[in-house]
């Protein structure tokens, strides 16, 4: 039997082959979401889903959002995608996101996974609310200039019952309380 190469595009597009689950079930920290890459709604419905006013970051008013390079050509047809709440190797502790990005990149598309963009963090939100975001979990796969011009990118978290919806710049570290929003296709 000859085993198919797996393109490198399609690895960190997170789009290789991969073991398929058996039957619905995922191993831990896995989840099964529809996606419809729908445009992001307005602040407004954004701040009613994420306990209010406070709890949507400002880079949510509709501002242009640049993706990272291993997700420039992702598939956003509309469809089932498994998510995967990583948590951030030790050797990538410590260090800022911006130096490490292509790093985390090419170790996770390895594993057949991608960074989640900003639409698919918030579609991930609103398919899970009861998932304990007591870890920042990061979407890596995009990122959007903060008034400052400063480069952030989208983190999800919770306190207590409230959600948010934030963000962090690309300039600071992960630590091991860190947590990364990967994404791939559901076979």
């Amino acid at each position: 039997m000859v085993k198919k190469k797996k393109n490198v595009s399609e690895i960190a597009r997170g789009e290789a082959e991969q073991p398929k689950p058996s039957g619905d079930q995922f191993p831990p920290n896995r989840y099964r979401v529809h996606v419809s890459y729908a445009k992001l709604p307005v602040m407004e419905e954004l701040e009613k889903r994420f306990s209010g006013k406070d709890n949507v970051s400002s880079l949510f008013d509709g501002r242009p959002w640049e993706r990272h390079s291993s997700c420039a050509k992702i598939d956003e047809t509309p469809g089932e995608r498994e998510f995967f709440v990583a948590s951030v190797p030790t050797q990538f502790f410590s260090q800022r996101i911006d130096t490490i990005r292509d790093a985390l990149a090419a170790h996770f598309g390895g594993l057949g996974y991608r960074f989640a963009i900003e639409t698919e963090a918030v579609t991930f939100a609103d398919a899970q609310p009861g998932l304990p975001h007591q870890n920042w979990i990061y979407a890596l796969g995009s990122s959007a200039r903060s008034v400052g011009d400063l480069q952030c990118v989208t983190v999800l978290f919770a306190n207590g019952h409230n959600r948010f919806l934030g963000d962090d710049w690309i300039v600071d570290d992960l630590d091991s309380g860190c947590r990364l929003l990967l994404v791939r296709k559901c076979l």
